[in-house]
């Protein structure tokens, strides 16, 4: 029985060690894409850099700025930090992982579902895209399909821009919604508090 409890106290402080050396972190939920959609981005930054025609190169601007925000504002959904000492919060992070392996509240499951398909689909399906465009161009290919496809992108970036824009916009609804309810509340207490209107 002593030997037993030993064993599982020394396989308890292996693990607690190992999470210390490695930096855990809690798993990030949403977020925990942004370093996909980060790779992505950079690729399709270096592409956006390599084409040479004016109206491609403007409509891949809009995408990547917007695909830009649309990353910052998933990472946005990670755990915050919490304003204690170092210590503190690095032994929060290990026995939380510890004991708690997976969070107790999942992410929002359209929101997970958002993020899941920006980052494995969307951004991989734009840059393979993007790639054969750019091939095109620097090979300096004229023949008839390839003219049509390099002018049917210019119109392609430019509705994927506008997609991931609404994308964007779709991120920011509830927190819109939530403000608009805050400031009825807030304005509701300042009138029954007699503080608001004119003295």
């Amino acid at each position: 029985m002593i030997v037993r409890a030993a064993e599982l106290l020394t396989d308890f402080l292996r693990r607690l060690a190992r999470r210390v050396l490695d930096g855990w972190a809690p798993p990030r939920g949403p977020s925990g894409h942004v370093d996909k959609c980060s790779r992505e981005l950079s690729a399709l930054y270096r592409l956006y850099g390599e084409i040479e025609d004016e109206q491609a190169s403007e409509a891949l601007g809009l995408v990547c700025d917007a695909a830009e925000k649309i990353t910052r504002r998933f990472s946005e959904f990670s755990p915050p930090n919490c304003d204690l000492s170092s210590g503190t919060r690095r032994k929060r992070r290990l026995f939380a992982g510890f004991f708690y392996e997976k969070p107790a509240a999942g992410p929002d499951p359209p929101l997970q579902k958002q993020a899941a398909d920006f980052a494995d689909y969307y951004l991989p399906s734009l840059v393979g895209i993007v790639q054969r465009y750019v091939r095109l161009e620097h090979d300096r290919v004229s023949t008839p399909d390839s003219r049509e496809f390099q002018a049917r992108a210019n119109a392609f970036f430019e509705d994927v821009a506008q997609a991931f824009n609404n994308l964007l916009e779709s991120l920011y609804d509830a927190d819109v919604l939530d403000a608009s309810a805050d400031m009825a509340v807030l304005k509701q207490v300042l009138e029954r508090d007699g503080y608001r209107g004119t003295r």
